[in-house]
């Protein structure tokens, strides 16, 4: 599959509601690939400059974003302090 830039607005109309029904935008749309992409990788035992490479980040401390937000460190550590 080959991934290309979204031109015009027609073209991104037409991608609005690709995933789960619900609406997105270029840059969720992004972020959905990113996110898929490290999980793809972590599955395959691929390093995460390859993930890097897909995403065009150009440091892994953004990739760290990703990576948090799918073991929901946040959520974690919240209810860890609401716990305390």
């Amino acid at each position: 599959m080959q991934i290309t830039k979204i031109r015009n607005h027609e073209e991104w109309r037409n991608c609005q509601s690709v995933y789960d029904g619900q609406v997105w935008r270029p840059h969720g749309l992004r972020h959905l690939a990113i996110t898929e992409a490290y999980k793809a990788a972590q599955a395959n035992g691929m390093d995460l400059e390859e993930v890097l490479d897909f995403s065009r980040h150009k440091d892994v401390k953004t990739l760290m974003i990703y990576r948090d937000r799918d073991r929901n460190v946040q959520g974690q550590l919240a209810a860890l302090v609401a716990n305390v």
